[in-house]
């Protein structure tokens, strides 16, 4: 008897995937009509799902044998490393909350400056100054950090016990998009999430968490050789609609 050689097919190419996704977001809570915001380009976003078990070994026969396993715990993660460093990832990564920083101008401010060194960097007390002097004779220095307001003396008397720094400071509002965060006046940033693949391999779709309680997770880097990115991990929680879902969209 001649048996014919196994035919099943294959399945469609179509169905390989190489994720890219577009990440969007926004806080918790928002109206339906609320805006979303995008996260930028995200390296990797990651759901894990983790379980607990319950086994029942049965104990009617010679040797116990496993009848049953069923799941009685679950717990859903989301982790993704934002790479595109906007100030909400900023604050994220710090715990904080980014707000516009201001300053008021001002004219001919003055710095005291005791057993000032030769060499050494001193800052003054505000940003982005300008029309930095000294009045006592022999003293000089430069402006090494005009943003930050940093100087460094390059000569100074053998005499001086101290010396008087005058210097103007320019208005800084609201409008110039300098953000400050204090580090660590949030517990976790709380957020609705959707994953919306965009790749030209694989299957079009959204993966949409509903309420995900995020932190840093790992060491932030702000000195490095490569492109830094900043990681978030966090519960993706349980809501009055579940976690969230995943929804197929049209190739």
């Amino acid at each position: 008897m001649t048996i014919a050689a196994s035919n099943y097919g294959i399945l469609d190419s179509s169905s390989y995937s190489i994720p890219f996704a577009q990440v969007l977001a926004r806080a918790v809570g928002s109206a339906p009509d609320a805006p979303w915001f995008m996260i930028g380009d995200v390296d990797s976003f990651k759901l894990k799902i983790d379980t607990q078990k319950k086994d029942r070994w049965t104990k009617n026969q010679r040797v116990q044998v496993k009848a049953l396993q069923v799941i009685t715990q679950l717990e859903a993660s989301v982790t993704f490393k934002a790479m595109q460093q906007t100030s909400f990832i900023r604050a994220a990564s710090l715990l904080g909350q980014a707000v516009p920083f201001t300053q008021d101008a001002a004219t001919a401010a003055s710095f005291a400056i005791s057993n000032p060194v030769v060499g050494k960097i001193y800052y003054l007390p505000g940003f982005d100054v300008s029309n930095v002097a000294c009045a006592t004779d022999g003293v000089t220095f430069d402006v090494v950090d005009q943003a930050l307001g940093g100087i460094r003396f390059t000569a100074i008397p053998g005499s001086t016990s101290s010396v008087t720094i005058t210097f103007d400071k320019a208005a800084i509002t609201g409008t110039d998009n300098r953000n400050r965060i204090q580090i660590g006046t949030q517990t976790r940033v709380r957020l609705e999430l959707m994953v919306r693949q965009v790749s030209d391999i694989g299957p079009k779709s959204v993966l949409h968490i509903l309420d995900a309680q995020l932190a840093p997770n790992g060491d932030q880097d702000y000195v490095a050789d490569d492109f830094v990115g900043v990681e978030l991990q966090g519960l993706a929680a349980l809501t009055s609609n579940g976690i969230g879902y995943w929804q197929e969209l049209p190739a």
